[in-house]
């Protein structure tokens, strides 16, 4: 069974209940990515449940979870409960309150089935059927699709000048492979240096690493190459001097005097994009919008969305679709040549009638 970071969810060990649905996940090999958002999310519904009073978890009726997901709408991100920053979501995302429910949903599920829970009934029902059925039945919470910003070719060339002129070669190297590849933040800093291609300048993105769980192999072009050969005999070569390590092993090592030489953390980068947020003036600058933006070019520049979605790791291409949203121009001129004789009729017959 593999190891969990148990420190990082003092509520959730110190409760056997809550402990035992996080062991049953891993025995069900839920990927490590899943089982950390299991974690922090049930710590979050038991920190919020301290708040309500004596009252209890396992046996918490639909009253305490809406008074949750209540409380879930209003609170703002922990970032910025914490730290001044310039992004003005001032709100837990749509999906982040989403996947809190959903974790919750799971859990008592887990408890009526095992029997900690008397009470038989989840008190978080689940929405069914289609839409335009009769029986369909809505969910807790409705599903609210909202397209990811993503940069205007002027601001993307000003971040890409602030970039160069601003940050280190490491910093560089992790936004440009971010963008090549559409790669996920775990993707980008848990890359090794032998997963590199350099002839043909192929990246693998191995599959524990991904959030799909599938291998797949993304490319990069001259100039981030460039970087890449810069960093590799500048700045890591002169870390792995002083500290030691792999030559062939994790890419982005700590330049921090507390970690040095240490593999990055997902932290690192949210970091770097934190720092780039505030001083280029891009709010809603977010770790994922290189790889939306690279998903968006790719549409941009014909490419079908079944090749998108193998580039992006993508389980289901209804997750790709919305980038023909985020390229209206080329769904437009598409739905313009599609349609265009029965455009030419109306305007024909519009035209006859208004000359009467």
């Amino acid at each position: 069974m593999q190891e969990i970071p148990w420190h990082y969810y003092p509520n959730v060990t110190e409760n056997p209940i809550t402990r035992a649905f996080i062991e049953s996940q891993v025995k069900r090999q839920k990927r490590p990515k899943t089982i950390d958002a299991y974690a922090r999310n049930l710590e979050d519904l038991i920190r919020a449940f301290a708040l309500f009073g004596d009252v209890s978890l396992v046996e918490a009726g639909p009253d305490l979870l809406e008074r949750y997901i209540d409380n879930l709408y209003h609170r703002a991100p922990a970032r910025i409960r914490n730290k001044v920053t310039s992004k003005p979501c001032e709100k837990l995302s749509p999906n982040t309150i989403q996947q809190r429910i959903v974790t919750a949903r799971l859990f008592y599920d887990f408890c009526i089935y095992h029997g900690y829970r008397q009470n038989k009934v989840n008190p978080l029902s689940r929405g069914s059927g289609r839409y335009g059925k009769a029986s369909l039945k809505r969910g807790v919470v409705s599903r609210k699709q909202q397209l990811p910003w993503i940069p205007s070719d002027q601001e993307w060339e000003y971040l890409m000048k602030y970039l160069v002129t601003h940050e280190s070669t490491r910093n560089q190297l992790m936004i440009l492979l971010a963008y090549d590849g559409a790669l996920r933040r775990e993707e980008l800093v848990s890359l090794r240096v032998d997963d590199f291609d350099w002839s043909a300048k192929f990246v693998t993105v191995r599959p524990e690493t991904s959030k799909s769980g599938y291998q797949r192999i993304v490319t990069y072009c001259q100039v981030t190459a460039e970087v890449l050969k810069h960093y590799l005999w500048s700045e890591r070569a002169n870390i792995l001097a002083a500290f030691g390590g792999d030559k062939n092993g994790p890419l982005f090592l700590s330049e921090s005097n507390r970690n040095a030489g240490h593999p990055v953390t997902l932290g690192t980068f949210n970091d770097v994009i934190e720092r780039l947020r505030s001083a280029i003036g891009l709010p809603y600058l977010t770790p994922h919008t290189f790889r939306h933006l690279r998903c968006t070019v790719l549409k941009r520049c014909g490419i079908d969305l079944e090749d998108i979605a193998l580039y992006a790791g993508h389980q289901s291409i209804a997750t790709t679709q919305l980038y023909i949203h985020l390229a209206p121009s080329e769904l437009n001129k598409h739905i313009r040549e599609a349609t265009a004789l029965f455009d030419a009729h109306m305007e024909q017959l519009i035209r006859s009638v208004a000359a009467l």
